[in-house]
């Protein structure tokens, strides 16, 4: 339920040499698109390339399909310079090629906002701790969104991770079944509560939800959802 090791790094003739499995980089699979990018930015001091801006965009453009490179370049050829900002830059524009700048994210949003946790079995597909994961992990993807609100505090691809964890509390107590929202409402306790941690709180809905007896849904989805449609593009 989250990123897996997309991006691959092995040295050759001591130098660091990127590559990717060519099926994990589909920009059909926004989420895979979305992880790879964000996966290259934060190993780059591993790579030791994180104050290199020529580097940055050298093995960058490594890691990308043949069919993607063509377009990569030609935003490279615009950019007004060299810099970590341009790469920056460069990244949401390659980024905004391929998504929708005007329904993604409110597409995505909604989906969340009105996501329900199946249940099969008497038990949730997922437990509140993992669904709170897959939250803050899917949240932090949605950076990279076009139209994502901007962050002019930090240089870095995209904007500001669109929800708050107070927020984030809300979409996972939103999407419980209605048992295991009684039970913690009859316990006393409020999400709304901005003195509990997004991760405390999955903890006592877990610990809760050993008492409460769950009624099966009829369909599973799951986020994340380009469009808001189940099973569409990623998985929970």
């Amino acid at each position: 339920f989250t990123d897996d090791d997309l991006v691959k790094v092995t040295l050759v003739n001591n130098n660091p040499k990127i590559e990717m499995e060519a099926n994990k980089t589909d920009e059909d699979d926004t989420e895979i698109f979305l992880s790879s990018i964000m996966e290259f930015w934060n190993m780059r001091t591993d790579l030791g390339i994180h104050n290199s801006a020529p580097k940055t965009f050298s093995c960058f453009r490594q890691i990308l399909p043949t069919a993607m490179r063509c377009e990569w370049d030609m935003i490279k050829m615009n950019l007004p310079g060299n810099t970590l900002d341009d790469f920056c830059a460069a990244v949401d524009e390659f980024i905004a090629h391929y998504m929708d700048a005007d329904q993604d994210l409110k597409a995505q949003k909604r989906y969340l906002d009105t996501y329900q946790l199946p249940v099969k079995n008497g038990k949730m597909i997922l437990s509140a701790r993992r669904f709170s994961f897959r939250l803050r992990f899917v949240n932090n993807l949605m950076r990279l969104f076009p139209n994502a609100p901007a962050d002019a505090a930090n240089v870095r691809p995209g904007g500001l991770a669109p929800y708050t964890d107070l927020e984030l509390k809300n979409i996972l107590f939103n999407a419980l079944p209605q048992a295991l929202q009684d039970a913690y409402i009859a316990s006393g306790r409020s999400a709304s509560d901005d003195t509990v941690s997004l991760n405390d709180f999955a903890k006592f809905l877990d610990i809760t939800s050993k008492a409460v007896k769950f009624k099966d849904t009829s369909t599973a989805h799951h986020p994340v959802a380009r469009d808001g449609s189940p099973n569409h593009r990623g998985s929970a």
